[in-house]
Order: C-alpha cells, then structure tokens, then sequence
C-alpha cells in the first residue's frame, strides 16, 4: 500500500497510518514519524520493537476509527513529547480499536489513544511516545519473568 500524494486531512493520514501499523507494516509507519523522532530514534530500533510485539503478543488490531481532528497549540505537543520542535500546524485525534492479544491467554479489550499529528506545507507526520513504550515494553518482559 503505497501512498505517494499528500493527505486531504490529518483525519485521512492518520487512518492511513492506523491501517499500515495494524497491517504491520512498520517501515511505512516510520517513514511518516515526525523528523525530530528519526533523529531521536533508530529505524531498526523502532522496527525490531514492533515486529517484536506484534509476534510476542499475537497483536491484532481491529475495528480502527478515527475521530475527528482538532488544532491545537505547540505546547500541548511540546508537553507530550520533549523532542517536538515547532514547526507546521498541530492537530490532536483520538483514536479507537479493538485490539486482540495473547498474555497468560487470548485476550481483547477496546482502546483508546489520543494521535499528535503535525502537517508542514503539504506533508503531514505523527508523533509517538517512544519513550514510554519502550519503557512499558521492558515492564512487561519484567512482568514474564516474575510470573
């Protein structure tokens, strides 16, 4: 799934992005992060935690809806993620899924995530919280081992 012209919509991007992710097809995802991120974080880093994840906990992701999107200020993506640097307009969408794991037993559960996304001329980037799911990540495997 290739996209080669810009998003009419930052509601747009992010469902194409959603549908990517849930697709696995990480390295698209990637290319689409904020360039501050890449800076931040290694593609192979980023694609080996999710391959990882995904083979782990048999994730699947379901049921994707994308809200609307709403303007907000850089400060509120600056409070989010240290690395954000201002440049572009910023929008805020909430996000909704059904996501299917495996830990300790097949599971779902209906999600929920606020996306920070950034639009520069006609080119339009995510935010992630990286460092926080790498964190949760290594919290998990502790979990494993405790159990």
């Amino acid at each position: 799934m290739a996209q080669t012209e810009g998003f009419d919509s930052p509601k747009a991007f992010t469902e194409y992005i959603y549908e990517n992710y849930s697709e696995e097809n990480f390295s698209e995802v990637y290319n689409n992060f904020a360039a501050e991120l890449k800076r931040e974080l290694e593609k192979k880093i980023y694609l080996d935690f999710q391959k990882e994840n995904f083979e782990k906990y048999d994730l699947e992701y379901t049921d994707i809806k994308v809200g609307d999107a709403k303007e907000i200020e850089f400060k509120e993506v600056k409070d989010k993620f240290d690395y954000a640097v201002d440049f572009g307009n910023y929008y805020m969408l909430q996000v909704e899924y059904l996501l299917k794991f495996n830990h300790f037993g097949s599971r779902e559960k209906n999600s929920e995530k606020m996306v920070y996304v950034r639009k520069i001329n006609d080119d339009f980037q995510i935010f992630w919280d990286y460092q926080n799911a790498l964190d949760d990540d290594k919290a998990l495997n502790r979990d494993d081992e405790n159990e």
